[in-house]
């Protein structure tokens, strides 16, 4: 509940979701045999994002060190992506919390 941990948790996020985008989740898991064994139904990086970066948004809007991360955080991931839904999703994202920053230094 201090601004360190959600920055922490912020980086740990972030590398989590840089493997997301460059190796995606599997749904199918194949068997010794070729079968079929397991089917999974996965989250969107859209979604999981929203589930998780949002709350820290929320917690931290105001305090500027928690600000700073968010920004650079989703500037990295924007850097490694090319897929045009997670890059409007990222830049929308990071106009917000560049909002944010606007409306509290004013």
């Amino acid at each position: 509940n201090d601004p360190e941990t959600a920055v922490l948790s912020l980086h740990a996020l972030t590398d989590l979701f840089f493997n997301l985008l460059n190796q995606p989740l599997k749904s199918e898991y194949i068997d010794d045999n070729g079968g079929l064994r397991i089917h999974t139904t996965n989250w969107s990086f859209e979604n999981l994002f929203k589930e998780c970066f949002y709350p820290v948004f929320d917690y931290g809007k105001k305090d500027r060190y928690i600000q700073k991360t968010l920004i650079d955080m989703t500037g990295q991931l924007l850097q490694s992506n090319a897929n045009e839904a997670v890059t409007a999703l990222l830049k929308q994202f990071r106009r917000m919390v560049e909002k944010e920053i606007d409306t509290s230094l004013t």
